[in-house]
């Protein structure tokens, strides 16, 4: 039973299909863009403010570049990034941000946090592209350590609508 978002399921399920089993779609989540972007906006104008930006999954970078686009923003040269894991750093790579900073091995916050270039961050600017109510490890963590840190919700999760219902219908 694959139970990523709905847009995010095909890939999984076609593993589990060339490894000779059935792939059962059953989406647990939906993810959506946010009714009013308006923070993750400011942010966005205000980039090539910052010292880093970390994005915590491949839907924050995707849905933090669209926004981009719609700003009808460039991302900065000098901005440093870092991702939580190596899908978001590969996601990175693709619109055109090299060098992103990732964990070697894990894919969560902690791993992000152990690595040495976010040890030393007192003074430093940095925005965290993330769904709507993340976690607040990473975000804590930096602001201990001196970070004036900033969230940029891009976008949000919701309940999956019930199959063959209509999303009014799901409640």
């Amino acid at each position: 039973m694959v139970t990523r978002p709905r847009d995010q399921a095909a890939g999984l399920a076609a593993l589990i299909e060339a490894a000779g089993g059935r792939a059962l779609l059953y989406p647990a989540i939906e993810i959506e863009d946010l009714a009013d972007p308006a923070a993750a906006l400011r942010i966005i104008g205000k980039l090539d403010q910052l010292d880093l930006a970390i994005f915590v999954s491949p839907t924050a970078v995707r849905k933090a570049f669209d926004l981009l686009k719609k700003a009808r923003v460039s991302w900065p040269t000098g901005l440093r990034a870092a991702a939580v894991g190596a899908g978001s750093r590969d996601e990175l790579e693709g619109h055109g941000v090299h060098g992103a900073r990732a964990p070697e091995s894990g894919a969560d916050s902690e791993a992000l946090l152990a690595l040495p270039e976010l040890a030393a961050v007192a003074g430093k600017r940095i925005a965290i592209f993330r769904g709507e109510g993340g976690r607040e490890l990473l975000g804590d963590t930096l602001t201990e350590r001196g970070a004036k840190v900033e969230y940029a919700a891009c976008y949000r999760r919701t309940r999956a609508r019930a199959l063959g219902r209509k999303k009014s219908e799901a409640g």
